[in-house]
């Protein structure tokens, strides 16, 4: 059955899904110049959470720092504010109009304080609302959203405070088009780029648009909200991607764009984490795009990207099944190794129900990779691989130009749920 015969199936499912509280299911597998405390101490975990509470002593925070009363912020911290105070007692502060932010999660709690335009600083807080670590960086600049007589862009906003900010980029007069989620291949890159590709993302979601796709995409938190790196040498995925991805995917129906008929693409890391999260989401109906696929699954690819010897990943492996790792091995928290284990995404498909389209540029290399999962997925069914000879990963030809027909089949996919018939030989 093709797309176009499955959506009517489809919306009367979701809307009963649209009523339950949960929309994860039980998984069945397992310019400015920033500033930041130099070695902050642990942050003891915190018993009591109330942002509220994070959010008035950041208030507080920000007018000892609008009336440069450096010794009572000194009071409020547990280490040296020093390097902050350096970077802020030239800067003229007072006039500015502060806007402020808190989150919290289960070990950290942390406040914002943006100076207007000029200066974002944020505070980590303990169980007593002491500061444990600091750090400063540009406030995000808001992106401008473009418009086409084809397509159209309106600014969104994405995840938990501090938002994140979006575009969404929808086919001109259309408001029911199906939608694609799109991640970059790396988990910090801004709302254009896409690794060292530094403007596919938006030239991908303008094309789409023009087949009529809409297209949803942001900054990454890593990118946008640095401070999530405190205290965190792992950086949570929940964190950086995976809450920003739920968030984004559940609010699409407030958006003009057809709900239920979500299509999620992955590139390189982001495509190691994407089966689990179309698992995680009955609302990604619509299928999952993988492109610049690791061979490497997992832990295994995290544990590359960590840089970790050949040699040590069977005895990372085991102590993982053994729920052995320690607090802190090989330079990384266990947290991080465990949660990477959890989103293997060959474990994951065997459970993705939605079809699944893989896309390989060979002019990237990767062929090793790309056998791999031709031999993996080749009885999958719903499943469609295929290869660009000419197209580097990112489907662009030898000038650098997105080629015509690789976007006519991403995008003739994603309606149809098929490849067109100059495709199949």
């Amino acid at each position: 059955m093709n797309k176009t015969g499955r959506k009517t199936l489809l919306v009367t499912g979701l809307v009963l899904c649209g009523l339950l509280s949960a929309c994860a299911r039980p998984k069945e597998p397992e310019q400015v110049q920033e500033t930041a405390s130099a070695e902050p101490e642990p942050t003891p975990k915190i018993r009591r959470f109330s942002t509220e509470e994070a959010r008035l002593e950041t208030g507080r925070l920000a007018e000892l720092i609008q009336a440069k009363d450096w010794q009572g912020l000194r009071d409020a911290c547990r280490v040296s504010p020093d390097a902050l105070i350096n970077q802020l007692e030239g800067l003229s502060l007072a006039g500015e109009t502060v806007t402020l932010y808190a989150f919290h999660d289960e070990e950290r709690m942390a406040g914002y304080a943006d100076f207007g335009s000029r200066i974002r600083v944020v505070f980590h807080y303990d169980n007593e609302f002491y500061v444990t670590s600091f750090m400063t960086e540009p406030v995000p600049i808001e992106p401008v959203p473009g418009r086409d007589a084809e397509w159209t862009e309106q600014l969104v906003m994405i995840g938990n405070e501090p938002m994140v900010y979006g575009l969404l980029t929808v086919p001109a007069d259309k408001t029911d088009a199906p939608v694609a989620v799109l991640l970059p291949e790396n988990l910090d890159a801004d709302i254009r780029s896409s690794g060292n590709d530094a403007w596919f993302r938006e030239e991908l979601a303008h094309e789409l648009a023009e087949r009529g796709v809409a297209v949803l995409r942001w900054e990454m938190r890593r990118h946008a909200d640095s401070a999530v790196l405190m205290n965190d040498p792992a950086m949570s995925l929940d964190r950086a991607v995976l809450n920003d991805l739920a968030y984004a995917v559940h609010n699409l129906e407030n958006m003009p764009v057809d709900p239920t008929d979500i299509t999620l693409i992955g590139i390189g890391e982001s495509a190691v984490l994407a089966a689990s999260a179309v698992y995680n989401h009955f609302e990604i109906t619509g299928g999952l795009v993988l492109m610049a696929l690791p061979q490497e699954t997992g832990v295994s690819y995290f544990a590359k990207q960590a840089g970790l010897p050949e040699e040590d990943l069977e005895e990372l492996k085991q102590m993982l099944a053994d729920d052995e790792v320690p607090e802190m091995w090989n330079g990384w928290p266990a947290a991080a190794w465990k949660q990477w284990h959890d989103v293997d995404q060959n474990r994951y498909m065997k459970y993705v129900k939605a079809p699944v389209l893989v896309l390989h540029g060979e002019q990237s290399g990767g062929e090793e990779a790309w056998t791999y999962w031709q031999k993996e997925l080749k009885n999958r069914s719903r499943t469609i691989l295929q290869s660009y000879e000419d197209l580097d990963d990112h489907l662009r030809d030898e000038d650098g130009k997105l080629d015509e027909d690789a976007l006519d089949d991403l995008a003739y996919w994603i309606r149809i749920g098929a490849l067109p018939e100059r495709k199949k030989s």
